[in-house]
């Protein structure tokens, strides 16, 4: 056995680029896992091997049953595998052959053309090697090459590092609303200012809006159109008497709102008025955030990918930020193996009875998902997935509920979902209606279109900045 080492050493570059042809990973097969190096014949450990010189005869089969699929293949050109039925560890087993053509048309030889007549030795190849490796079964479902992937994590790390909303600007956010918060007790008396949305929920950038929410009634959910007018009317009338508030203006759409420009933050702001729902999920979304910090890279990539494509609108009938985040985190739930995310009923039913203005403080975020992460991809290779997984439930009638992390066939009759009149529906985790509602026909076109796009992009492109443009944008 030590006297076959060498070769395993001689042939490592070609182990290496092997692995990443059969979409095996590299570290499972060279590193984790120490494989077995397994001699096929007696060969003596003298014989001269120079692999550049010669044409490399590569095997790969998925050991395990009568009749696994060999591919065989030039150095130089990729293998295909049909992938193997997993075991029952879960791990499937791999084995990778490599032969010289050299050695290949000296066992091919008679006896009397090598070694002498009667010469047995000479018709098995003099340096075959075989390399056993158990890999995880997810380990083989990669979509790009290992070392694309490498450049394409490091390259999303490195937007969220550029891009992320620092601690600076959310303090300033924070001193912002402690302003207002004066402003209002001093002029109504009562009502308590949260700040919510992208700054609040782990996912804010340099550029995120400062969104708030004031709660006069913490009991109820939704005040009277009237009243919810009135409030903000006023609440108006005083913003504009202050130095720091630009370009204040007053909105009664739905929920109305009033929208100003802060000189201290140099961020636009929006407030509204006993939005709960708001509040209670930008907790959430917060506490996702924290699960795993693969989550909140992916998401500003995402985002970002969206809003350079121009899908990322929903007064333009295309996905809004949070329909977004909510394909992200059902795409974790359902569409990784082992999911990132659990389904979100248990943390929706805990947060339903608590006040926001007094529970709410004593939840901590960090602690609130208590959940085992066992997924171990790379960003690049998830970041890949979310995109082929969603080109596929596209095309599948259903609604996605993040609530149960299942997906159901649609029908006509269900309570809060006009499902007739949506080309996709998301349902809401608190609510249970449509995040998706605003996307529309043409709209929705365009955006199953960018996503087919870029899934034919990975198979070519090599840089993220083509794929994204500028990632400072």
């Amino acid at each position: 056995m030590n006297t076959r080492l060498p070769y395993f050493y001689r042939y490592y570059n070609i182990l290496v680029e092997t692995a990443e042809f059969a979409n095996l990973s590299h570290d499972a097969l060279i590193f984790n896992r120490k494989p077995t190096v397994v001699p096929t014949s007696n060969a003596s450990s003298s014989t001269s091997l120079n692999h550049h010189q010669q044409n490399i005869k590569i095997t790969v089969s998925s050991n395990g049953s009568s009749d696994d699929k060999v591919v065989t293949s030039n150095r130089d050109q990729p293998i295909t595998l049909d992938d193997s039925p997993a075991r029952p560890d879960n791990k499937r087993r791999k084995i990778i052959t490599i032969e010289s053509d050299d050695e290949r048309n000296d066992s091919s030889k008679g006896p009397s053309d090598v070694g002498g007549e009667g010469s047995s030795s000479s018709k098995q190849p003099q340096s075959e090697i075989v390399v056993v490796a158990d890999v995880d079964s997810k380990a083989s479902s990669r979509i790009i090459p290992q070392k694309y992937c490498d450049h394409l994590t490091s390259a999303i790390i490195r937007h969220y590092d550029d891009n992320k909303q620092d601690q600076a600007l959310l303090d300033r956010k924070i001193f912002l609303r402690d302003g207002i918060q004066q402003l209002i007790n001093k002029n109504f008396g009562e009502g308590l200012l949260h700040l919510t949305g992208s700054s609040m929920s782990g996912f804010g950038t340099r550029k995120s809006d400062a969104d708030m929410a004031l709660i006069f009634n913490p009991n109820v959910s939704e005040m009277g159109k009237k009243k919810s007018r009135n409030f903000i009317a006023r609440l108006g009338g005083l913003l504009r008497r202050q130095a720091y508030c630009s370009n204040v203006e007053t909105i009664f759409a739905k929920v109305p709102i009033v929208k100003f420009f802060d000189k201290i933050s140099h961020c636009d702001v929006d407030i509204n008025v006993n939005n709960i729902v708001g509040i209670k999920n930008s907790f959430l979304l917060r506490a996702i955030s924290l699960v795993d910090t693969r989550i909140p890279a992916l998401v500003l990539v995402i985002k970002q990918w969206a809003k350079a494509h121009d899908i990322n609108s929903a007064f333009l009938g295309s996905l809004s930020s949070y329909c977004l985040v909510s394909m992200i985190i059902y795409f974790l739930q359902t569409g990784v193996s082992p999911p990132l995310l659990p389904p979100l009923k248990p943390y929706v039913d805990k947060l339903a009875n608590v006040n926001v203005n007094t529970d709410l403080q004593h939840l901590v975020p960090k602690t609130f998902i208590k959940f085992d992460v066992r997924n171990k991809e790379e960003l690049g290779d998830i970041f890949v997935k979310f995109f082929h997984f969603w080109v596929k439930k596209f095309r599948q009638n259903k609604i996605f509920s993040l609530y149960s992390a299942q997906e159901t066939i649609r029908t006509y009759n269900q309570p809060f979902l006009d499902t007739s009149a949506y080309v996709l529906v998301i349902q809401e985790p608190f609510q249970k209606d449509n995040i998706a509602r605003a996307v529309r026909g043409q709209q929705f076109t365009d955006v199953k279109t960018k996503f087919s796009q870029i899934c034919e992009q990975f198979k070519e492109i090599s840089s993220f900045e083509e794929l994204f443009g500028d990632r400072h944008q």
